[in-house]
């Protein structure tokens, strides 16, 4: 079923003139650079033409380069900046034939004729900028912090030679290893730190959120401390923020004013309630006409024998989260309704209604209610007081590491700078330093804007508005951004900062600085207007943060060259049999190669794939890889993940170390080299034999292989004597490579390796370049995506950029198909700021935390939940704004059914319940194509030709992996035998033990690594602890300074045989390698007698001996003992029972 609407027709020329010109008027006004602007710009409006075209009019009236700032946030729109700037003043570079040209541009610029001294100035300006690439100060915020502690750095307290911490998780994973060294001793901490997780690595999870909520953790100890202070010790200010943590968590309830809140503390409503409870639930009985029905009294009974009983449990010396768990289970279902809702009761005499019984049910639960939500405070106050005696000694101990690697990250840049700034000695002078120099300052993408950044820049702000420069001179603020695309919360962004900005400026003024975009030179007029009538409606229209914005949200449209179309298409529905998003998947495959195949001027670069996040994102790559279609995968900055880098990565990995014989099979089969499947299987079955792949292809003479080895040998020999960018660049040249790769690939792969060679001329002009330091710089591309690909000339096909909305802000491409909006949004903040700004943190929150029984009176923590799922949706709201307004001329809203009804907000309920509503949506299988299109062209559809794309060669079948705990015979079924982790676990008991022999496996395996136990609790960190403290086990635990120790070490071993190879592949809980023998340790947790142990070791046997066998052929000459350590059984010398295999 479909559903049409009446093409609406492009705008006359009347229309697109005043669209025009009332655009044109306020980017003149926008431009003026004698006057202070905050600019609203949506999508699409031309906000950077206008932050370049003021940029040059400060420089034509005669600013020095140097007195103007102009900042954003991102590299990438600062370069983008850059390079506008430049290819203006360098048309403007003209000679006197040119200068009518130059003229006519000038007016337009300046809005009025230009004098002649504008003309010499604009035909110079080339000459000043390219001189000086720096002196136009175009950068990020961060940019200006580090000018400014570089320029103070005693004054800031830094070392005057500090460089940037972009990359953070090394050393922050430091700084937790050494975190728990310090508590592995400490019996209270590692009770504590246990209380974090259930396992080490649970525990350190936990603390990782402290790394990217310092900003607001600094706010919070800046205000506990009584003075910002970048130098803090964190750890010191403990007791206040436990104080504050208190006051505030409880502000409102029976506890408020309470020093010291534990168990003690909430007994007494515990007894109180439970009284009341008692009081409360015979009414129930009341309520029907006597006699009451058995089963009500019986359950009545029951449920106050029970509370009586937990009452005296506490009485007696009962822990308060016992009695209240006891409680809450005795007195609630699942759903957290009253029990007992369910209980047959009343006869033909029976007075009550059902509504009434119900009633007092509930208002018997009320008290518990209440308690229960007091002791979920309870527990929240001391999970949050563990979270921050561990989290802030991380960040005391990642200081100090920082300090010893004289390193800043972009966290310190933005405190550092604030105090310097905001000092009350210093930072007066330091303005006026800054003031001597600045008389212009420019931000862009202001909604991105935390908190630290505004206060940073503020202060400029406010001396530009209160005076002028020593010559007369006007010196001017210009903000431009757009609330509606701020979707960086999770990095601090304050939106509301934007009106506080245009507020301050017109105070300081008067007059009013805020001006607003209209027209929108991007999309079609269909794009145009959707967006408006989408978002100009609730529930949409409600989410946006005033009605300013919504009007902002309806732009006026310039383009005419087409109508466009935006489709919203049905939800694919799930079913039992079939996976929703391959469905999805293979729709979205038909669509592109349709769109690519029917129309001339379009190639796979013009289309964009969007989704909220990566989660379903496999079966679109998937089914684009066996569709030939090519695309960039999700994720910004995917040059380091892109085939053709990773194949030159292979090649540089393996010129470093030519032992690897899995770089070396990469780079064989990559278009380097191009070995097809059967000469490359042909080298690999017989490299063992000869040492390995490379001495195997080395000794060939002629043919494809001679080749190979030539080329290879030559490349090798250049190793250490060319650098990296000299290397790539013989590679290039004496394997064609860029043509190779575009071949067999796309036209990107050409520009890709192109951006590669750019990437090592920068690597080499550093201050310690090498070929494995270049290879790691790539690799931690790879993780972190922060090389974007080499950008494509003009009409090249390109990829399909597949990515999520957050990577593609910024972006644009004719067409947007947007995946995955019937997914429920995540409204539920599991941390949040209580208060103020600068108010305590919490973490940990949980359904009961954000939704207290409605019952209950608002807390401070519900009350600032709420307003956190606010803040939430509507951030949502401008998520779905920005994947809207990507799109030039055709957008495509698709999705698939969620798992279970929800009454969560999604996307696509979002589009379909605002503006004109959308009757009889229709019900569609996932093999229909039926679709609901608000705005569609008048094209006929064309017959979709097949496209040709490069395949790869058929392979043989594929090896054959094994495992070792496969070659076990089997066991008697009385046998207690350990669960391997590929075992079906069909009951509660296998799973059980399975978990338990994990655990214990992790417990051993980290008190290995660390080199001693860390801290815990519970059944099998008892066991394991027992295990590896005992003297005996030291040979296994503490092995001498000659043995290399290795913790669950792979192995992987070729099994003799014919036909398909087949390998054993399995991990060694314990590997230590001393310098005349080998010994396999594997860890089994079973709970078992010693009578056990002839048959368990027989059990075993097999896959001893196959681990000894791999490593046997890896070590030979030295002898292989493998031991199995029963953790639960007692040896002769104490825990943990061995038995070496003869």
């Amino acid at each position: 079923m479909t559903r049409d609407t009446t093409p609406t027709p492009s705008p006359d020329a009347d229309e697109r003139n005043l669209a025009s010109r009332l655009a044109g008027d306020i980017q003149q006004m926008g431009a003026d650079p004698k006057r202070h602007v905050v600019l609203r710009a949506s999508a699409g409006s031309g906000k950077t033409k206008v932050l370049v075209d003021r940029l040059l009019r400060l420089l034509i009236d005669g600013a020095p380069l140097k007195s103007v700032a102009a900042m954003t946030f991102t590299r990438k729109a600062a370069v983008e900046i850059r390079r506008r700037l430049t290819e203006e003043v360098v048309r403007f570079h003209v000679d006197d034939d040119g200068l009518e040209d130059l003229r006519r541009s000038l007016t337009k610029l300046l809005g009025r004729a230009p004098e002649d001294h504008h003309i010499n100035r604009a035909r110079r300006l080339v000459e000043e900028v390219l001189e000086d690439p720096a002196g136009v100060q175009v950068g990020t915020i961060h940019t200006f912090c580090q000018s400014l502690l570089s320029r103070f750095a005693d004054l800031a307290g830094v070392d005057p030679g500090f460089r940037i911490l972009e990359h953070t998780d090394e050393l922050w994973n430091e700084a937790l290893d050494r975190l728990e060294r310090t508590i592995a001793d400490d019996d209270h901490d590692r009770a504590a730190f246990t209380r974090l997780g259930p396992t080490p690595k649970a525990g350190r999870s936990s603390l990782n959120s402290f790394l990217n909520d310092r900003l607001a953790l600094d706010h919070w100890c800046d205000r506990i401390a009584g003075r910002p202070d970048p130098n803090l010790v964190r750890t010191d200010l403990l007791p206040g923020l436990e104080h504050d943590l208190t006051r505030v968590l409880f502000t409102g309830t029976p506890l408020a004013g309470c020093d010291i809140i534990d168990g003690d503390a909430i007994r007494d409503q515990i007894l109180d309630a439970v009284a009341h409870y008692l009081d409360l639930l015979p009414d129930v009985l009341e309520a029907e006409a006597p006699p009451a029905s058995k089963a009500l009294v019986a359950y009545v009974a029951q449920r106050v024998g029970e509370a009586a009983a937990l009452a005296d449990t506490l009485r007696g010396g009962g822990t308060t989260s016992e009695v209240l768990r006891s409680l809450r289970k005795a007195v609630f279902t699942a759903d957290q309704s009253p029990s007992g809702l369910k209980v047959k009761c009343g006869g033909a005499g029976s007075k009550a209604t059902k509504e009434e019984r119900h009633a007092a049910f509930a208002e018997a639960a009320v008290p518990i209610a209440r308690v229960c939500a007091l002791g979920d405070l309870v527990d929240l106050l001391h999970s949050n007081v563990d979270r921050l005696r561990f989290g802030l000694r991380a960040l005391d101990i990642y200081d100090g590491l920082k300090r010893r690697d004289r390193c800043l990250d972009f966290h310190d840049l933005e405190r550092r700078a604030w105090h310097l700034v905001h000092d009350q000695d210093l930072g007066p002078w330091i303005q006026y330093r800054m003031d001597a120099r600045i008389d212009h300052l420019l931000v862009d993408e202001f909604q991105d804007t935390n908190h630290n950044q505004w206060e940073i820049i503020e202060p400029f702000v406010q001396e530009f508005l209160a005076a002028d420069t020593e010559e007369g001179k006007p010196r001017t603020v210009f903000l431009v951004g757009d609330v509606k695309q701020s979707i960086y919360g999770f990095r601090g962004a304050c939106p509301a900062l934007f009106s506080e900005a245009a507020e301050t400026i017109a105070e300081a003024s008067g007059i009013d600085p805020v001006l607003t975009l209209p027209t929108n030179f991007r999309s079609l007029s269909a794009v145009v207007e959707t967006v408006g009538e989408r978002f100009g409606t609730p529930p949409l229209a409600d989410l946006l943060p005033s009605p300013e914005e919504v009007a902002a949200a309806a732009q006026l449209r310039y383009r005419d060259d087409a109508p466009g179309r935006v489709t919203c298409r049905p939800l694919e529905l799930r079913s039992d049999d079939a996976d929703p998003h391959e469905a999805c998947a293979a729709r979205i495959t038909s669509m592109v190669q349709t769109i690519v195949a029917s129309r001339d001027d379009v190639t796979f670069r013009d289309i964009l794939i969007l989704s909220r996040t990566r989660t379903h994102l496999a079966p679109y790559e998937r089914a684009f890889r066996e569709a030939g279609i090519p695309f960039v995968p999700a994720g910004r900055g995917a040059l380091a993940r892109s085939r053709e880098v990773q194949d030159i990565l292979a090649l540089l990995r393996w010129l470093v170390f030519p032992s690897d014989d899995v770089a070396l099979a990469t780079v064989l089969r990559s278009p380097l080299i191009r070995f097809d499947e059967r000469t490359l299987q042909t080298l690999l079955s017989v490299r063992k034999s000869r040492g390995g792949l490379w001495r195997r292809l080395r000794q060939a003479t002629s043919g494809s292989e001679g080749w190979a080895a030539s080329l290879l040998s030559s490349w090798l020999s250049h190793v250490d004597l060319d650098s990296s960018h000299d290397l790539l660049r013989r590679i290039f040249r004496e394997a064609e490579a860029l043509t190779r790769f575009s071949a067999v690939m796309d036209e990107q792969a050409r520009y890709n390796l192109l951006r590669l060679h750019d990437l090592a001329l920068a690597h080499d002009a550093g201050p310690f370049p090498s070929l494995r330091s270049f290879i790691a710089e790539i690799e931690r591309a790879a993780v972190e995506q922060d090389q974007e690909e080499g950008t494509l000339p003009e009409g090249a096909e390109g990829r399909v950029r597949m990515m999520t909305i957050h990577g593609a802000k910024g972006l644009q491409a004719r067409y947007v198909l947007i995946l995955d909006t019937g997914s429920p949004l995540k409204e539920a903040p599991t941390s949040l700021q209580l208060g103020e700004h600068r108010g305590p943190l919490v973490s940990g929150l949980r359904k009961e935390h954000r939704h207290p029984p409605a019952e209950l009176a608002a807390t401070t923590l519900s009350t600032a939940a709420a307003a956190a799922v606010r803040t939430r949706l509507c951030e949502q709201a401008n998520l779905l704004y920005v994947a809207m307004t990507r799109a030039c001329d055709e957008l495509e809203v698709l999705g698939v059914e969620p798992y279970q009804d929800s009454d969560k907000p999604s996307h696509y309920k979002w589009l379909v319940d605002s503006g004109q509503p959308i009757e009889d949506w229709p019900a569609v299988s996932a093999g229909e194509a039926a679709s609901v299109d608000v705005r569609r062209d008048t094209l006929e559809p064309v017959p979709q030709e097949p496209l040709v794309h490069w395949c790869p060669p058929p392979s043989k079948p594929r090896l054959t992996v094994v495992h070792p705990s496969s070659n076990a015979p089997p066991v008697e079924p009385s046998l207690p035998v350990e669960s391997s982790q590929d075992q079906r676990l069909d009951d509660d008991s296998t799973r059980s033990a399975a978990d338990r022999g994990t655990r214990i496996h992790l417990w051993l395996q980290r008190a290995a690594e660390l080199g001693s136990m860390p801290p815990g609790d519970g059944e099998e960190w008892a066991e394991a602890r027992a295990v590896f403290e005992n003297p005996v086990h030291d040979p296994i635990f503490r092995p001498g300074a000659d043995v290399t120790a290795l913790c669950e070490a792979p192995v992987l071993h070729r099994l003799p045989g014919n036909g398909v190879e087949t390998r054993m592949q399995g991990v060694i809980d314990r590997l230590l390698i001393a310098p005349d023998r080998i010994t396999v340790v594997d860890y089994k947790s079973n709970r078992v007698q010693r009578c056990d142990i002839p048959a368990l070791v027989a059990h075993y046997r097999p896959q001893m001996n196959a681990y000894r066998d791999a490593l046997a052929a890896a070590y030979p000459g030295r002898p292989v003992t493998a031991v199995l350590m029963f953790t639960h059984l007692a040896g002769d010398l104490g825990p943990g029972y061995t038995e070496t295999l003869a």
